[in-house]
């Protein structure tokens, strides 16, 4: 079962290589929204640290929001996931590889990227170091809850749908998220906030592939 689930994360990490829509479709999102922010707001140096943590939340939620919408589009239109339906081996462990594919693709490069715009930010090393635990703990479950909610809209007409869907379910990632950095500014202990977004990460990893599962069944058969 390692076998497969490993084949299926390469083969995905193959499909989003050579296709570098998504790669860069998000990151470009991504450092484009935090380079508005000053913009918009002030480019003064404690304005933008007050807020920087509030800023890189926002811009990676919409970022991997904008890369969810094309979850399963391809998988759907080549008819691969009645393929995926009718293999022997369990669908979650095939989802969850899909899924963890997609996250290495389209997330981890916006965390790899935090520091530069952390220091434009004008963010200490320190505070950079936490935010990105922050995002590491934290996005895989936003890219869980979106892929469940992108399932479940996967034949309709789209548009903003996903998106009202999705962030009412992320809002306690993203306060907890923006928190964590915050707390520790103030010498509350941070240690619990990022449990908690690791503690959802893994629930949601670990039972989410199961409903997306359950979905595609009953849509397939439909």
């Amino acid at each position: 079962m390692f076998n497969i689930f490993f084949a299926i994360l390469y083969y995905e990490l193959l499909i989003f290589l050579r296709d570098k829509q998504t790669l860069f479709y998000a990151l470009g999102f991504f450092i484009l929204v935090t380079f508005l922010f000053p913009i918009a707001l002030s480019p003064h140096p404690d304005l933008l640290q007050k807020f920087a943590p509030g800023i890189l939340w926002v811009a990676a939620l919409l970022a991997s929001l904008l890369t969810l919408e094309n979850w399963l589009d391809s998988d759907l239109d080549e008819q691969a996931l009645e393929q995926l339906l009718l293999s022997s081996h369990p669908l979650p462990w095939l989802i969850a590889a899909k899924m963890l594919a997609f996250w290495l693709a389209a997330i981890l490069p916006l965390i790899l990227v935090t520091p530069l715009l952390g220091l434009m930010l004008h963010l200490s090393w320190l505070e950079i170091g936490i935010l990105m635990l922050s995002l590491l703990a934290g996005t895989p479950a936003l890219i869980a809850l979106g892929a469940t909610c992108k399932t479940l809209i996967l034949r309709l007409p789209q548009g903003a749908l996903l998106g009202l869907l999705v962030l009412p379910l992320v809002l306690p990632i993203l306060i907890i998220g923006i928190n964590t950095l915050i707390a520790s500014r103030l010498a509350f202990p941070l240690w619990g906030n990022l449990a908690f977004l690791s503690g959802l990460s893994l629930l949601s990893l670990c039972l989410l592939p199961y409903t997306i599962a359950s979905i595609l069944k009953w849509g397939i058969e439909e």
